[in-house]
């Protein structure tokens, strides 16, 4: 979980993780897929001599899942990602986050998929834009992103 850590204090979040935060949500990430059958992968880059690196995580949970609280309403999933700093300018992010939009879209009977992330984070914000996403919400210390079900794209 060091890139979880690492992304962490690149995105201005107070402090890096903990090894026990970083385990939690370690933790929360794998329950999230037992529980519901779905959740975050594991973003690898592969360099030319074919040498395999984590470099982050993309995919989706429930709105309201958090690694103490299973989700009360199963309507919204939410998109989340993180990349450690070193990957960061090459487009995996943009690239993984799309593919998986894609993937939720057509595995999933959601009317819409939202995102979020800090006010500061222009970066995030930038990703997610790049996705297709439109700003419904935005406060001092938060942006609020959706992407509704594309048109030629039938219900799951």
């Amino acid at each position: 979980m060091l890139y979880a850590r690492q992304a962490r204090e690149a995105c201005g979040q107070p402090g890096a993780l903990s090894n026990d935060q970083a385990d939690a949500f370690a933790t929360f990430m794998i329950a999230h897929w037992k529980r519901y059958g779905f959740g975050f992968l594991v973003m690898n880059a592969v360099d030319r001599s074919g040498n395999v690196t984590p470099i982050g995580h993309v995919g989706f949970k429930y709105i309201d899942a958090w690694p103490n609280h299973y989700a009360e309403s199963y309507e919204a999933i939410e998109l989340g990602y993180s990349q450690i700093p070193s990957a960061r300018g090459n487009g995996y992010v943009t690239e993984a986050a799309r593919a998986a939009l894609a993937a939720a879209f057509a595995a999933f009977d959601v009317p819409s998929i939202s995102a979020k992330c800090n006010r500061e984070n222009l970066k995030s914000a930038a990703v997610i834009l790049r996705c297709g996403m439109r700003e419904v919400v935005s406060n001092d210390k938060m942006r609020r992103f959706s992407i509704e079900r594309p048109a030629l794209l039938p219900p799951a």
